[in-house]
């Protein structure tokens, strides 16, 4: 009996860290960027950028929101190599939790024709490896956090100019104006879902240390 909780307890873990990783890869709230002195608010996602405005009258800017992939890409031009890095190891980490988990299914159906059992480890290791893969990718992103998207406004639109490090502190007309950088949920749910993966290989592991003819 122990022997099947642990087990379903195992693909349920990898089916939040699955859930977890796609809802994080998918969502434009990795980080934000919040100019005080423009009312300016930029989103950063893996594949799109947001802008928001808060209508400040004195520097001309209008009440403004829109989310775009071009964004991401200014002039048409490719984004940092580390941030494509990212891109691809949270959809490794996605197709590896997808993918451990079918793994883990099949073992769980055909345990019960097995003499000793199927062996819950080595699927649930693939589910890690997905959660791995997207440990790296957060901690890529961490590593460059400061790093965003440059905005212009004309036309009524923001548009999109080039990759550059937001500084603390903007300069502007002699004064000094705080420039924040916040990392959000979309980035705290891959987190999550890296903690999900590696709970399910310890329950897949003890699982396995329960004889069959125990239960």
């Amino acid at each position: 009996m122990l022997r099947n909780c642990l087990a379903v307890s195992t693909l349920v873990l990898g089916l939040m860290g699955f859930i977890f990783l796609c809802v994080s890869s998918g969502t434009t709230r990795w980080k934000e960027d919040i100019d005080f002195y423009k009312g300016t608010r930029a989103y950063l996602g893996l594949w799109r950028g947001c802008i928001y405005s808060q209508a400040k009258e004195e520097i001309g800017y209008p009440s403004y929101y829109n989310c775009d992939k071009d964004y991401l890409r200014p002039y048409l031009i490719e984004p940092p190599p580390w941030f494509n890095a990212v891109r691809s190891l949270m959809m490794l980490g996605c197709m590896g939790t997808g993918f451990g988990i079918f793994f883990f299914l099949l073992a769980f159906i055909t345990d019960n024709a097995k003499k000793t059992g199927s062996k819950y480890w080595p699927s649930a290791l693939v589910i890690f490896f997905g959660g791995l893969c997207a440990l790296i990718g957060l901690s890529i992103f961490t590593a460059h956090k400061r790093y965003g998207v440059k905005y212009i406004y004309g036309g009524g639109e923001f548009f999109a100019q080039y990759w550059e490090e937001v500084q603390p502190i903007a300069v502007i007309n002699g004064g000094e104006y705080k420039v924040e950088t916040w990392l959000r949920w979309s980035y705290g749910v891959g987190w999550g879902g890296v903690g999900w993966t590696f709970f399910a290989l310890l329950c897949a592991i003890c699982a396995d240390l329960i004889p069959k003819a125990d239960y």
